[in-house]
């Protein structure tokens, strides 16, 4: 019996290894092309123009638009990341950015409501600066690389303006559009003292609002400290960290103090959690009450620059009541600093602002335009905390490590701001970008759900406005005292 046939086996020709190049591996959907080396190294330029003012040092400057002319031939090379951040998502996944558009509306409104022209022009054009700077830094600093890259820059501009700031102070290279603010105090016992206090060039020519921006650059300095493994650049950030020490108690500033305490609080709160939070801050809180010991210690609302703040603010709160729907209109300086001080020398000047930015945003651009600024600032915060309650693994440690160091920074600038009318203030822009840009960078698997703007979150920012007005109303009722 013929036994069965069976197939023969195919043959097969032997198997070549496959290039690297030739696999194709899953694309990360998220992920955005990294913009051109040159457009990133210019928008580091435009920063340090920006918060430096170099025209404001070097008299042989002064007229030349050093930050205009930057600024166009960034986004000139910046146009194809700009337009990517724009498309690549929808919109509403952006909500901090909407929220920067519609306030550039808000802005134009109440001229556009009384036909003038020329005033929605020029308030309308000092915000678009703050809009196009703002686009930039969402839509170039998009990869974890060109964060950490930036979050290193900022420190190290504000040490050199800080470095020029101290010449200046202890007269060893005076400045003149750096003098020191002079002011004085007087004790129980009817003693006034006098004493100099620190400013800075350009848009920190207030020594309160240099002291904030200081507070707020010490969270990112510290963290650069903590993860940076070089000798070298650990030697240099604690420098840099003593220096804003230093410069934070020359300022005088009780504002500045509060933020400060706001931006190394909450990344050891974040950071180690309660319980050795607790234990840090027993130990570390009497320290810094040691070492600011005065002026910047001393805070009460029942009298001095405590008590003058809570009448202008309730000043503003009857000039928001007098026009609640569009508000009055932007309040800004029209001059530059060293018109601004030989105007202020013969007395003369444009009165107080609000000393509170969200009061500020209320009075200027309305009930509508007051509720998106503090719904921004309030989005910002959101969207860092809650990349730290994420559960995801995250592709690069580093981007979890700083999420305590920017939570605090950011929340340092908006204690800062209540304070402060810093609505309008580029540096108040480049804060509210980082925030906005980081949960969109950070990436983890699974990724983190982004926010959404959408009628909910936009009926939380009127929920939230009410209750401003309210907290802010009885603060004052409670506080203020014309006698």
């Amino acid at each position: 019996m013929a036994s069965a046939s069976r197939p023969l086996p195919i043959q097969r020709p032997p198997s070549r290894p496959v290039p690297a190049a030739a696999v194709e591996r899953p694309r990360d959907r998220d992920a955005e092309p990294a913009s051109s080396l040159v457009a990133f190294a210019l928008f580091i330029l435009v920063t340090a123009v920006l918060l430096i003012r170099p025209a404001e040092i070097v008299p042989d400057l002064y007229g030349v638009e050093l930050y205009f002319y930057a600024i166009a031939v960034c986004c000139l090379f910046a146009s194809g990341d700009v337009l990517r951040y724009l498309i690549g998502r929808p919109l509403d996944t952006h909500p901090v950015t909407l929220c920067v558009l519609a306030l550039l509306v808000a802005v134009l409104l109440p001229q556009m409501v009384t036909m003038n022209i020329t005033e929605a022009w020029r308030t309308g054009f000092h915000f678009f600066k703050n809009v196009v700077y703002f686009v930039l830094l969402v839509s170039l600093v998009n990869t974890w690389g060109r964060m950490q890259a930036f979050v290193r820059w900022l420190p190290v501009i504000a040490a050199v303006v800080m470095v020029i700031a101290l010449l200046d102070f202890h007269q060893i290279v005076p400045l003149q559009a750096m003098q020191a603010v002079q002011d004085s105090e007087t004790n129980a016992w009817g003693e006034t003292t006098y004493f100099d206090r620190l400013r800075f060039t350009g848009i920190f020519n207030d020594p309160n609002e240099a002291c904030v921006w200081l507070a707020t650059l010490l969270p990112l300095t510290l963290f650069n400290l903590i993860e940076d493994r070089s000798l070298i650049r650990r030697a240099l950030w604690l420098a840099i960290l003593v220096l804003f020490g230093y410069g934070i108690f020359l300022t005088k500033s009780r504002g500045g103090f509060l933020a400060m305490m706001t931006g190394l609080g909450v990344p050891v709160l974040v950071r180690y959690g309660w319980q050795r939070a607790a234990v840090i801050g027993a130990l570390g809180l009497p320290v810094l009450l040691l070492l600011f010991a005065g002026r910047q210690t001393d805070i009460s609302a029942s009298g001095g620059t405590g008590q003058t703040r809570v009448q202008i603010w309730s000043e503003w709160l009857t000039r928001f009541r007098e026009n609640p729907l569009v508000g009055e209109g932007m309040t800004f300086p029209d001059f530059d600093p060293l018109k601004a001080a030989q105007m202020k020398a013969i007395g003369m000047g444009q009165g107080h602002v609000a000393h509170n930015s969200f009061l500020q945003a209320f009075a200027d651009v309305g009930f509508g335009g007051g509720c998106l600024f503090l719904g921004m600032v309030g989005v910002a915060l959101w969207s860092v905390w809650r990349v730290g309650r994420h559960k995801g693994v995250p592709r690069e440690p580093g981007s979890h490590a700083i999420q305590p160091f920017l939570l605090g920074a950011t929340a340092a600038y908006g204690v800062g701001m209540m304070t402060l009318s810093l609505w309008i203030a580029p540096p108040t822009y480049v804060i509210l970008a980082l925030a906005a840009a980081y949960p969109r960078l950070y990436r983890s698997d699974p990724p983190v759900t982004p926010v959404r703007l959408d009628v909910g979150l936009l009926g939380r920012f009127v929920v939230a406005g009410v209750a401003f007005l309210m907290a802010m109303y009885l603060f004052v009722r409670l506080f203020v005292n014309w006698g």
